[in-house]
């Protein structure tokens, strides 16, 4: 990403085949944009802190002190965000 920092993700959520329709049932949304990465360490550990609050809330005392001595050699990446688009089949089964 530091050679070429254009990036696109896809998001499928409530995926699922349905075998006697021969189709799949899913939503999915694709993000296209530019990563940069937080060298800051100020905006880096907030980024950590907002992660392990959103992934594991029950382990905040546990997060702080892992943030703190792993932030130095963590990569942390910010995607600015040029598109969003979706499509779904809410096929039923």
């Amino acid at each position: 990403m530091r050679q070429n920092p254009r990036v696109c993700a896809l998001f499928v959520r409530e995926a699922s085949v349905i075998e006697q329709k021969l189709t799949t049932r899913y939503v999915s949304v694709l993000v296209r944009g530019t990563a940069r990465e937080i060298t800051d360490s100020a905006e880096k550990c907030r980024a950590l802190r907002l992660l392990c609050a959103k992934f594991a809330p029950s382990a905040a005392d546990h997060a702080e002190s892992t943030i703190q001595s792993a932030a130095a050699h963590t990569a942390v990446w910010c995607v600015e965000i040029d598109s969003i688009t979706g499509k779904a089949n809410p096929a039923q089964a």
